[in-house]
């Protein structure tokens, strides 16, 4: 991509929607937020996350249609994922918890629980650190947002399977989404049960949907050749999504609509999106960063605290992290990527 279009802005705005949409559960409202109160779409936070999907369905399948080697494919990706991720978690762990966990800091370091939560390093995700946050409004969870990158995860490990058959085309993917659409409509979600106690209820509905969504995505960027945005289409997908926000319709128009409508709009080019594409890409790190930083807020404040003031707070120091974040971690490892591509391409020059 040329990052003249609109992509990072998308992106910066639905992380930024996740952070907002958190804040009312972080603050014990619930059931105040406004999205899920007037649609059946979920909450403001779950369209974004869903938008999040659509766009990296849309640019990692267009990345590897350019000719990327499979290997190339797997270092592009992990490099875009883990080390921001690494970094995040070892932060949490070693600065964030030691210093509002309510333990003695030698009973915090030996807990299991501790060492249970390094196991987000490679994506099985944990969300409680001993004594930190128990007593806030939404109790225990660190990083509420981690459950996504094991399911962004899988779905790059399908997108590399139907490279590696040649067959990521249109077919493939229109396939791929209605096994989906067939798997979220017709199979129940399942759980993992002991003794008739339920240890864990998988995700299942969010697996799918997801699934969806990304490939719904990928499906356009197999078009990219054939497929221009409409401006009456657009139109028409957003009349239909408001109009139906409350229809019993409204999660199946979203699963139509909102691909055409968010990569569209991901494709109009202003000043503003190129600016915000030259100041970095910024959403990673408000998404990596934005809950613990509120759940710290929730916590300094205490009982009273509401959405407004957990928003106004966190959003500030998120951005802030994330700045960090994107320049000190997820650039130089854009740069890597680029680096090792071209030297595997002049290695094959050589050759």
């Amino acid at each position: 991509m040329d990052r003249k279009n609109s992509f990072d802005l998308i992106r910066v705005l639905a992380a930024c929607a996740v952070l907002f949409s958190h804040c009312f559960p972080l603050a014990g409202q619930n059931a105040n937020e406004p999205i899920s109160r007037f649609s059946r779409y979920g909450s403001l936070g779950e369209i974004a996350v869903d938008s999040f999907f659509i766009v990296s369905g849309f640019l990692v399948t267009t990345s590897y249609l350019r000719g990327s080697e499979p290997i190339d494919f797997l270092i592009k990706r992990a490099l875009r994922l883990l080390p921001a991720l690494w970094c995040a978690i070892l932060l949490t762990v070693f600065l964030l918890g030691p210093a509002v966990t309510t333990l003695p800091l030698g009973r915090y370091f030996a807990s299991s629980q501790t060492h249970d939560y390094l196991r987000n390093l490679y994506l099985s995700i944990r969300y409680a650190l001993p004594g930190v946050f128990a007593s806030n409004p939404y109790p225990i969870a660190v990083n509420g947002s981690l459950w996504t990158l094991p399911v962004e995860a899988f779905m790059y490990v399908v997108t590399l399977l139907l490279g590696l058959s040649g067959s990521l085309n249109r077919r493939a993917c229109l396939g791929v989404v209605l096994i989906f659409v067939l798997l979220h409509f017709g199979v129940p979600a399942t759980s993992v049960t002991k003794n008739g106690v339920v240890l864990h209820q998988m995700p299942y509905a969010q697996l799918t949907g997801l699934g969806i969504l990304y490939f719904s995505g990928a499906f356009y960027a197999v078009l990219r050749f054939e497929w221009k945005e409409n401006k009456n289409m657009v139109l028409v997908c957003a009349f239909a999504l408001v109009t139906l926000a409350r229809s019993p319709l409204a999660e199946l128009v979203s699963y139509i609509a909102l691909p055409y409508l968010i990569l569209s709009l991901a494709h109009f080019r202003s000043r503003f999106s190129r600016g915000v594409s030259k100041a970095g890409d910024f959403s990673y790190g408000i998404y990596l960063y934005a809950f613990p930083v509120q759940q710290t807020v929730a916590l300094l404040l205490g009982d009273k605290v509401s959405p407004l003031q957990i928003g106004l707070l966190s959003l500030p120091i998120t951005l802030l992290l994330a700045g960090a974040s994107w320049y000190l971690v997820e650039k130089p490892m854009l740069e890597l990527k680029r680096f090792l591509g071209r030297r595997r391409g002049a290695i094959l020059q050589e050759s």
